[in-house]
């Protein structure tokens, strides 16, 4: 994550590079952030917008919750996917609100950069990020389960579940590999085994 951020602040200071009023405003922002420097952003980004985002983004991670959450409303008005496993980080965070914020600004912009850290919430994540992320990686798979496929093979219960429901709910997927999903009605966990039920209901015979 510190790696992370700093190639964040990186790309900040890059995205304002050249631009006179930007440039010194995104450090003074960097060196000490408040929420009133936040919501000035926009104004002060207003030849380069499309980078607000990413200006914003590396301060997802701030220690104050309220400057996080002051980052996130930029940054969800400016989507940029480069901000979006930055995002998925603050999925776990501890503020309940925030991390049901985080899930709303991804809710409809899945992203495979943001896939790993959701996953890595399911798997050892606190009990409240976990499941957040879980109902995230559900919206995702509403349109496409594919990227769920792996984690039909995952040690995690919680993740086979998912990988189950998203495949219920794409009926061309289920229907092209129920031979494969049978085995899952041994699965030794039981809300596996209900999962998997749930794929052979209305599926084409």
């Amino acid at each position: 994550q510190e790696i992370l951020s700093q190639r964040g602040f990186h790309g900040g200071r890059k995205a304002a590079a050249g631009d006179p009023d930007l440039e010194p405003f995104v450090e003074e922002l960097y060196r000490n952030p408040t929420r009133e420097l936040l919501r000035r952003l926009p104004a002060v980004a207003k030849n380069r917008k499309e980078r607000t985002g990413v200006i914003a983004a590396p301060l997802l991670s701030h220690e104050n919750a309220e400057i996080r959450r002051a980052a996130l409303e930029i940054v969800g008005r400016y989507w940029d996917p480069l901000a979006a496993v930055q995002v998925a980080l603050l999925v776990g965070d501890p503020d309940p609100f925030l991390s049901m914020d985080a899930a709303r600004c991804l809710e409809s912009r899945p992203s495979p950069d943001a896939l790993p850290v959701l996953f890595s919430l399911v798997k050892g994540g606190e009990k409240k990020g976990k499941q957040v992320a879980l109902r995230l990686l559900g919206q995702w798979a509403e349109k496409d389960a594919r990227p769920m496929l792996p984690f039909l093979k995952d040690s995690s219960p919680e993740l086979r579940v998912a990988a189950l429901g998203a495949i219920a709910r794409d009926h061309v997927l289920r229907d092209a590999m129920l031979s494969d999903l049978s085995k899952f009605l041994e699965d030794p966990n039981g809300e596996v085994r209900a999962a998997a039920v749930g794929c052979f209901y209305g599926a084409k015979a």
